[in-house]
């Protein structure tokens, strides 16, 4: 499974929105181990790759939404 994949299961199990810290407890259970720095930029990097709410997005897939920009809660469309 690649890391967005990880994300929208995390997303899921939270019902849909959390909070970054939410999800990387969540990402953490899910992985069987807790997250580290750099795993944690990288879940940051992809929802922002893949949200059109964010000056990163990547055009590609739009599958997130940010629950008030700069707020650090981030939903599944």
């Amino acid at each position: 499974m690649t890391w967005v994949d990880y994300i929208i299961k995390a997303f899921r199990n939270l019902g849909n929105e959390a909070s970054y810290d939410d999800l990387y407890a969540e990402l953490g259970r899910l992985k069987g181990k807790s997250l580290t720095t750099t795993q944690k930029a990288t879940v940051r990097k992809e929802i922002e790759r893949k949200s059109s709410d964010s000056e990163n997005y990547d055009k590609t897939e739009d599958l997130f939404y940010s629950v008030g920009k700069g707020s650090g809660r981030w939903g599944l469309r």
